[in-house]
């Protein structure tokens, strides 16, 4: 995210991280793709959104977020999720 203030986003305890929404914009630097904003759902509330609203919008909907990764260097232009998997019981 291009130009924006740092900040730490402290999870409430119990806080599971259940969805990651984004919007990208063509970045100042070069015309790539970047981030523009970042909001994280949890199952106790919503933190964000971080950023500015950029032109496309995109969203993680898939399960329980465990980490997070990503790719910089002078704007966050790639960002992605680690999921839990489902246990399977055999009987």
């Amino acid at each position: 995210m291009y130009g924006v203030t740092p900040a730490l986003i402290y999870f409430a305890e119990g806080d599971h991280r259940v969805n990651m929404s984004s919007d990208t914009t063509v970045g100042p630097k070069n015309h790539f793709t970047v981030i523009a904003s970042l909001t994280f759902k949890t199952n106790i509330r919503t933190y964000g959104p971080f950023g500015a609203t950029g032109d496309t919008a995109f969203k993680t909907d898939v399960g329980k977020i465990l980490g997070f990764f990503g790719r910089s260097g002078g704007c966050l232009d790639c960002i992605g999720v680690f999921i839990a998997r489902h246990a399977i019981v055999h009987s």
